[in-house]
């Protein structure tokens, strides 16, 4: 049975804590408060929480002292940064603070729980990544270019801060592309990889996975839809997003 992740609330004011919870938990996770700020680094270097949510926004001069002492305690946990403005020094100075990610008020709830969601993703498939790649994943199937990053174990795809899930067929399949990228490479040699197959499926299931696959890109940024290219009449190439990029 998977352990539900626990959230830590620290300095927010109830009404926002309240709703915080309230997404939270519907996302399954166990969320706490602490607004005393007396003996919080223990809490936090001892809590086990996989995710401390601190709330910077009273601009008080110790601030940005307070979330180095936070992150210090929570170590290689995320640390999510709320701040009063949206000034990009103010964003800068969490950051050089050791926040992991911050976002200024007012926010969406909404966007705030994304955030973390994202947070604790990354978190799960950096603890989840082994120090060598197995056998059968090769090293260029993690790391593609400098733009757009393929986490095989945790069937992840990673621009920036930003991710989102593939299936495992999605996966395997821009795992196939990435390994001979530049390359055109035959709907027939995908079919074979991807579904250990010498006849079927047809050409429309790989096409059809193919069109999620850049609707995913898309989603991450409009102008990485374009990195699968089509070769009529043979298949596909995925082009480097660091070449591409310039």
């Amino acid at each position: 049975m998977t352990m539900a992740r626990r959230i830590l609330l620290l300095d927010m004011a109830s009404n926002a804590a309240q709703t915080i919870r309230y997404l939270a938990e519907e996302c399954g996770w166990l969320v706490e408060e602490d607004r005393t700020r007396k003996g919080y680094l223990q809490k936090v270097a001892h809590g086990e929480y996989a995710l401390v949510l601190l709330d910077v926004s009273d601009r008080s001069p110790e601030r940005f002292a307070h979330c180095r002492a936070v992150k210090r305690a929570l170590k290689e946990r995320p640390l999510l940064l709320l701040t009063d403005t949206g000034e990009v020094e103010e964003r800068l100075h969490g950051f050089q603070a050791g926040a992991d990610d911050c976002l200024s008020k007012p926010y969406s709830p909404r966007e705030l729980i994304y955030r973390m969601r994202v947070l604790l993703m990354r978190t799960n498939v950096s603890a989840d990544r082994p120090h060598a790649p197995d056998a059968d994943q090769p090293r260029h199937s993690a790391l593609l270019g400098l733009k757009l990053r393929i986490e095989r174990r945790g069937r992840t795809l990673w621009v920036d801060r930003h991710c989102v899930r593939l299936s495992r067929r999605e996966c395997t399949l821009l795992c196939c592309l990435a390994e001979r990228r530049n390359r055109t490479v035959s709907r027939e040699e995908l079919r074979r990889r991807v579904w250990n197959a010498e006849t079927g499926p047809s050409d429309r299931i790989v096409d059809a996975n193919i069109r999620r696959i850049r609707e995913k890109l898309r989603r991450l940024s409009p102008d990485l839809g374009g990195l699968i290219r089509t070769a009529r009449g043979q298949g596909y190439c995925l082009l480097d997003p660091a070449v591409v990029g310039g």
